[in-house]
């Protein structure tokens, strides 16, 4: 009888502590307080996302404004070399007109000693040579003027 009783009791102790585990897991997770978890864990993912988001907008704006920093260092090289062409340029410009002036002085003086002197209201041989001549200063006169006036307008 002894073993019975004793069966019985163990019986009774185990059917007793396998109903206190279902009643303990019940109690740790019930509905209301597993929803408030679940909320409060999407709040904090939320939050994380916000935060990580504006973090971002951040970082591109400052990227965007170290972009716009270079563009502009860029610009400002790239006026400097064209200032230092337009500054070549018109000193180009300037010798050039010079040198023309030059050769037409030259040309010049050397047409005045072709054309024929006048002595006493006659003029000497050669007065076929003497309106060539002038007719040939006419003419350089004016391609020069037409060149001079090409320079300035592809220099403005």
């Amino acid at each position: 009888m002894n073993s019975i009783i004793k069966s019985s009791i163990a019986a009774a102790f185990v059917a007793a502590f396998s109903f206190a585990p279902l009643q303990a897991h019940a109690g740790l997770f019930d509905d209301d307080e597993a929803r408030k978890a679940i909320l409060d864990i999407r709040a904090k993912i939320d939050a994380l996302q916000h935060d990580m988001n504006t973090q971002l907008d951040t970082k591109a704006n400052k990227n965007g404004a170290l972009d716009l920093v270079n563009s502009n260092e860029q610009l400002r090289q790239e006026i400097a070399k064209l200032r230092g062409q337009v500054e070549v340029l018109s000193n180009e410009l300037t010798n050039a007109q010079q040198r023309q002036k030059d050769f037409y002085v030259d040309l010049d003086n050397r047409l005045r000693k072709i054309e024929p002197q006048k002595n006493n209201g006659r003029r000497q041989r050669g007065d076929g040579r003497a309106r060539r001549a002038k007719s040939v200063r006419r003419r350089i006169g004016n391609i020069q003027g037409r060149r001079l006036q090409e320079r300035r307008r592809v220099v403005s």
